[in-house]
């Protein structure tokens, strides 16, 4: 992970965390790690073309700052976004069950990357970082792209 602010990170105080996300793969993660925290769902246009690294980025720091805007005074709020790069271009969520075959289809037999990027805000302090992953795919027959 790059660290994109070197400041070091804040001191834990009484309240909960914040999830500005929907998402129940990162509410399920949080509670992997015995993290309380409450979910918000702020209303954010989110980016979606444009360099993976930048574009995940950018939408983890509009998530936080969303959220942000919904909670308490103090609060810590974390806004995290993933998408998968191949060829360089950006994937994307897929639609529906037809978006996500054509996708499994595009990654099959092939490495692609995995770009992360989260930003945790308190007030107008922001602290954010990123990852890629790279990953690859084995050869999937139809009938493993369709179960």
């Amino acid at each position: 992970m790059h660290a994109h602010r070197h400041e070091t990170l804040p001191a834990a105080e009484p309240g909960p965390l914040f999830l500005a996300s929907g998402s129940p793969r990162r509410r399920e993660l949080l509670g992997l790690l015995g993290v309380g925290f409450e979910v918000v769902r702020p209303d954010v246009e989110e980016l979606s073309e444009g360099v993976a690294a930048v574009v995940v980025l950018e939408n983890a720091r509009r998530k936080a700052a969303a959220g942000a805007a919904l909670v308490p005074a103090r609060s810590l709020v974390l806004g995290a976004d993933t998408d998968v790069a191949v060829d360089g271009a950006l994937l994307g969520k897929a639609a529906d069950a037809g978006g996500a075959r054509k996708r499994l289809r595009a990654l099959a037999g092939r490495t692609h990357e995995v770009h992360g990027g989260i930003a945790l805000r308190r007030d107008d302090d922001e602290w954010t970082g990123s990852v890629v992953t790279l990953v690859t795919f084995r050869d999937l027959g139809e009938g493993e792209i369709y179960r």
